[in-house]
């Protein structure tokens, strides 16, 4: 920051200096304001040298050796002053620049804040505009169609009768003939059903019979097999007993082998193969 010009005091034969007009302002304010007078920075000099002027005269040179050096004091706590006075000039318009700054940055930030919000309403809208209209288009293609479909449909029903209406006419002269050619065919038709469905039926029987006569020729050979069986083991099985009684009566010696091995064979007469047996004695009981 540019300083101010510096003010140089100076002093002539027959005029106060300003250091001495200061000193008098100084007491006159103190006089009229006794109450609101805040002493300066040069204000403890000025009333030493007040009272050193109350005092009495005292020689030209120190006088002015005593003006002279209040002078420079006043010109160092002067410029002490304006060096303050700058640093704090330059201080506030740091501070200042800063929250210029700080406020630009948050402007600039509130106005892309506003900007995302404003963009995000608008896209917002606009999708709500095209769905509205893609709903409205979907809507009347829909009615097209609609109407397109009513529009065939009444078309081909105005064709079929018309069809329907040529046919009849076409149809109306000889239509006594027709039917009657048609009742023909029908009644020849359903006669021929009734053939084929009663040779269907006589073969069925026929087969249904075959198999009856095949199936009571096997219970009856059953039926023979089984008491066959049966008489059998009756007879092994009496054999057995005699054989066990000619052991019990007879020397050891004059036994074989082979029928001792047998006498442990065979079941009791009656007990084989009963499901067979009652098979064959139920098939007896029917004939």
């Amino acid at each position: 920051m540019a300083q101010g010009p510096k003010e140089v005091y100076t002093t002539s034969p027959g005029r106060t200096s300003p250091f001495q007009e200061r000193t008098t302002e100084s007491s006159l304010s103190a006089q009229r304001f006794p109450g609101l007078h805040t002493p300066a920075p040069g204000d403890a000099l000025f009333c030493s040298q007040k009272r050193s002027l109350q005092e009495g005269p005292r020689e030209d040179n120190t006088d002015r050796g005593t003006i002279h050096r209040l002078e420079e004091a006043l010109f160092a706590a002067q410029a002490q002053a304006q060096e303050e006075k700058e640093l704090a000039l330059q201080e506030q318009e740091k501070s200042f620049t800063e929250r210029m700054e700080n406020a630009g940055k948050n402007r600039d930030h509130l106005e892309e804040e506003r900007f995302m919000l404003l963009r995000r309403k608008l896209e917002q809208e606009k999708d709500q505009a095209l769905r509205a209209e893609r709903h409205q288009a979907e809507l009347g293609t829909q009615r097209a169609v609609e109407a397109a479909l009513a529009a065939l449909r009444a078309e081909l029903l105005r064709e079929v009768r018309q069809e329907m209406l040529r046919d009849f006419e076409l149809t109306q002269g000889d239509a006594a003939e027709q039917m009657k050619v048609a009742f023909l065919e029908s009644t020849e038709e359903h006669r021929r059903q009734a053939e084929e469905r009663n040779a269907t039926e006589k073969q069925y029987a026929q087969e249904i019979q075959s198999m009856q006569n095949m199936i009571k020729e096997l219970q009856t050979e059953v039926y023979r097999l089984t008491r066959e069986k049966t008489d059998y083991e009756s007879a092994f099985q009496e054999l057995q007993l005699n054989y066990k009684r000619f052991i019990d009566l007879t020397d050891s010696s004059l036994h074989s082998d082979y029928l001792l091995r047998l006498r442990y064979l065979g079941k009791p007469p009656g007990r084989a193969d009963a499901s067979i047996q009652t098979e064959g004695t139920d098939l007896g009981n029917r004939e």
